[in-house]
């Protein structure tokens, strides 16, 4: 602003200014915050109507679920829907809300999202209507397989909402609760032999078989975590469940390595491609050519064609063209910067294209946009059926409390205070023997005593005030 101004004194105001500004600004946007969210994707239904949404509020008019998806969304799902992970631990938000990511993999093994659920709370009732609005939105039938983790009121849900879709839970989120539930001497002895027996177990026979040795050792012999483990195995261990196709997940966060080499291994039936035990066989048998049946069109770059049209009808990527509008804003960006490059070089081809600039704007102007889109980046519109709808409540989610601390890391804990008036360790400021020894009359006596220090307050209204203070504590001075 100072550069663009001329300098400092004709700009007009101090950073102090702005800041107030900034201040009075979110006063005005306080409270309107699920508001201006349906607001926002009203306006987004408005450019593009195949951008799907849905919202419900309760008794007080606040916000306590949300769902949306747009239109290359729904048109991810349609080609790579088969799999999805579901997963709600991602929560950092004003109001705590359970963000509820559906997300897949697509044919070139990255992540994609289909759509996304702002939730109040981890019930099974808010569970069913996000998996309801899910289905509702997308343009094909319920997926083969959905991962989660191990909450019940999820796994509720999906029994309700998705009768025929495998349910897997998530083989990270119980490898890593190993350690929590397992006595630390025993875990760190046999944690590797048995995620060994859980990895690499050909069978579901040898699976019992190694595991019931394995529980013949007396620490895990009562242990009620792994007995209930042992009794969903059917819903995570890979020898039951690498039979049904998973485009390679396993995990509900995507980050577990997959082990490339498995003993009857199921890579085409878990991954959808031929594995190496394929390739041999079929090379022995001077098969030159791999069959069409084992190569999955979803892993191919044609991923996206040869689909019924029932699928992906009206879901194309941009409804007013072919381009998307940050496609069509990246283009016409580079062929504007391309120009502007050229004329930039003398004088006369800076006018000519300031002249043609003008014109141009003028002649833009004057073409109607399609779907009668406002020529604003945003305009404020207000639902017919919406009334004043209320930020939603701050919500304390499942397993947000804070860990329990063992006594000893207590008072390591404790050791490691130290206090701002004396500088010592093993105590804080609030039980600082020298806390209240020294009285302003001292601090006053002292002959390097200097009250030129100056310091900025905010006040009750959010302006700053200056006021000289000083403090002298533990042998040195603070300003």
């Amino acid at each position: 602003m100072e550069i663009d101004s001329g300098g400092p004194s004709s700009v007009g105001c101090v950073e102090r200014d702005i800041r107030n500004h900034e201040r009075n600004i979110r006063d005005e946007m306080r409270g309107h915050d699920a508001d201006t969210l349906i607001e926002y994707f009203t306006f987004e239904k408005e450019k593009s109507p195949n951008f799907y949404f849905d919202y419900e509020i309760d008794s007080d008019n606040k916000l306590v679920h949300c769902f949306w998806a747009d239109s290359e969304s729904r048109r991810s799902y349609a080609y790579f829907g088969d799999a999805v992970v579901f997963d709600t631990t991602y929560n950092t938000n004003k109001y705590s809300m359970i963000f509820a990511p559906f997300v897949g993999v697509n044919h070139f093994g990255q992540t994609t999202l289909f759509a996304c659920g702002l939730l109040s709370d981890e019930s099974t009732e808010s569970f069913v209507w996000l998996f309801l609005k899910f289905l509702e939105a997308m343009p094909r039938q319920a997926p083969q397989i959905i991962i989660t983790d191990q909450d019940t009121a999820i796994a509720k849900a999906i029994s309700m909402v998705l009768q025929y879709t495998f349910h897997r839970f998530c083989i990270w989120h119980i490898l890593n609760k190993f350690s929590e539930k397992i006595n630390v001497m025993v875990y760190n002895d046999e944690y590797h032999m048995l995620v060994n027996i859980i990895k690499n177990s050909e069978s579901p026979d040898k699976f019992e078989s190694r595991w019931a040795a394995v529980m013949e050792n007396e620490a895990f012999a009562n242990n009620e975590w792994l007995c209930n483990m042992f009794a969903i195995r059917s819903r995570w261990v890979p020898a039951y469940v690498n039979h049904i196709f998973s485009a390679g997940m396993s995990s509900s966060q995507r980050s577990e390595s997959n082990h490339s080499f498995f003993k009857s291994c199921r890579t085409f039936e878990f991954n959808g491609y031929p594995c190496r035990h394929m390739i041999s066989y079929l090379r022995k048998k001077q098969v030159l050519l791999l069959p069409d049946k084992y190569i999955l069109q979803r892993w191919t770059k044609n991923a996206k064609l040869g689909y019924p049209d029932d699928l992906t009808a009206g879901l194309s990527t941009d409804d007013s063209s072919s381009m998307s509008l940050m496609a069509r804003h990246g283009l016409l960006s580079h062929k504007a910067s391309l120009i502007v490059d050229d004329a930039a070089l003398t004088d006369e081809r800076s006018e000519f294209l300031i002249g043609e600039f003008e014109s141009l704007y003028l002649r833009v102007k004057e073409i109607a946009a399609p779907g009668n889109i406002s020529s604003t980046r945003y305009k404020s519109i207000t639902r017919p059926d919406s009334v004043n709808i209320q930020d939603p409540s701050v919500v304390r989610a499942k397993g947000c409390g804070k860990r329990l601390k063992s006594g000893k890391e207590k008072s390591i804990s404790k050791q490691n205070r130290q206090s701002r008036i004396c500088g010592q360790h093993g105590h804080d400021k609030r039980t600082c023997p020298q806390r209240n020894e020294m009285s302003n009359t001292e601090v006053e006596q002292r002959p390097d005593a200097q009250d030129d220090g100056t310091q900025f307050y905010g006040g009750d209204d959010g302006t700053f005030t200056s006021q000289a203070s000083s403090h002298y504590a533990g042998g040195n001075w603070f300003f």
